[in-house]
């Protein structure tokens, strides 16, 4: 299977067009002496997504994650830092490892992450359901990662079948998959107060959303917020299930 990540941008696929101006990174280029750009992953309205590979350690490939166009909406830059700082803090197996953040000699900020093998879970419940023991590592795994992360006070504001990307491993001829917990962009710190977690600012996507979210009231948000994302998760598994075999 390719090597792909699940970015918080609309991916274009490894043949995409590069994008020009601010921001702009093309095969071969040398980011801070260590990652050399080999392939656009994906790009949407305001990031590319790139694959390097490190130059001091040849067998290891990460994605570059930058902003385009020469972005200074704060908004927007404040999410693009919260994602690495908030990854890099929790430092969880079950949560996307972000490995630098910088800015290119133009000023755009990017982000390093580790490179995921896999496909995200919404990928996966369109191809088919996992089986029952498969569902229940899943959210096993899901639970722990936001467990960590509730503890630190971080709420993830954005659990959706998008942001859990599933990475399969081969332990001894049994392929299991590894969950990664993606895009902590928009998540919110206990006790902080930013243009993210303002009142009547509307963040999330609404299929997934507690009511306290859906209708704005941020300073209402907490870990059951994620709990309530979670159970929506788990609910839709068990409604696709249980409609596939209520067919045969």
């Amino acid at each position: 299977m390719a090597p792909t990540v699940a970015p918080a941008v609309a991916p274009s696929g490894a043949g995409g067009v590069a994008p020009n101006g601010t921001g702009v990174l093309r095969p071969g280029t040398v980011v801070a002496e260590t990652y050399q750009i080999t392939r656009l992953l994906g790009q949407g309205g305001m990031g590319a997504v790139w694959e390097a590979k490190h130059l001091r350690l040849p067998d290891k490939r990460v994605v570059v994650k930058v902003l385009l166009f020469g972005t200074t909406d704060p908004v927007t830059l404040a999410r693009f830092r919260r994602e690495a700082e908030i990854a890099s803090r929790l430092g969880h197996p079950n949560i996307v490892q972000v490995l630098d953040f910088n800015t290119l000699p133009d000023g755009a900020p990017y982000i390093v992450l580790e490179l995921l093998q896999g496909e995200t879970l919404a990928a996966r419940l369109y191809r088919g359901l996992p089986t029952f023991d498969q569902t229940l590592a899943i959210v096993g795994q899901v639970g722990t990662a936001l467990a960590a992360a509730h503890r630190e006070g971080i709420v993830h504001r954005d659990l959706k079948p998008d942001n859990i990307f599933l990475c399969p491993t081969d332990p001894g001829g049994d392929v299991r998959d590894v969950v990664k917990i993606l895009d902590f962009g928009i998540s919110k710190i206990r006790g902080a107060k930013t243009v993210l977690t303002q009142d009547a600012a509307l963040i999330g996507t609404p299929q997934y959303m507690a009511p306290e979210q859906a209708t704005g009231r941020n300073d209402e948000i907490d870990a059951r917020t994620d709990i309530f994302a979670f159970g929506a998760i788990v609910f839709e598994i068990d409604r696709k299930s249980t409609r596939l075999n209520s067919s045969h």
